[in-house]
């Protein structure tokens, strides 16, 4: 199955990690800083905003994408008992205690997306 997904995070070595776990996948990866940008440069399937991001920046990297002509699903994966205000799926950093977890995620949203 193909797909373009953007990883968001400002943690380079956790941007690689989450790269390798979405092999053989297309994904970009990107700072929260230029991640607006590229959204508007490019489509993609699926965005994943990782938990180095702070809450004030993916909160306004959902509301760009949520507001693209066509917006991709959205992942927020945030530190336990920090809560995002923007109505996404968003899951806790402990699920990495199984980290093929965002592959199948990921896999579950490109096929609802092309169904």
């Amino acid at each position: 199955m193909n797909g373009r997904i953007l990883l968001v995070g400002d943690d380079e070595a956790v941007l690689e990690s989450s790269a390798l776990l979405l092999k053989p996948l297309e994904t970009v990866k990107s700072s929260s800083s230029k991640a607006p940008a590229i959204l508007i440069s490019r489509s993609f399937d699926v965005v994943v905003i990782g938990q180095s991001v702070a809450v004030s920046n993916a909160e306004w990297i959902i509301a760009a994408a949520k507001g693209l002509e066509c917006p991709p699903a959205l992942i927020a994966i945030r530190y336990p008992n920090e809560h995002l205000a923007t109505g996404v799926e968003v899951h806790e950093t402990n699920t990495w205690q199984n980290p093929g977890w965002l592959k199948e995620r990921v896999m579950e949203l490109l096929a609802e997306r092309s169904a």
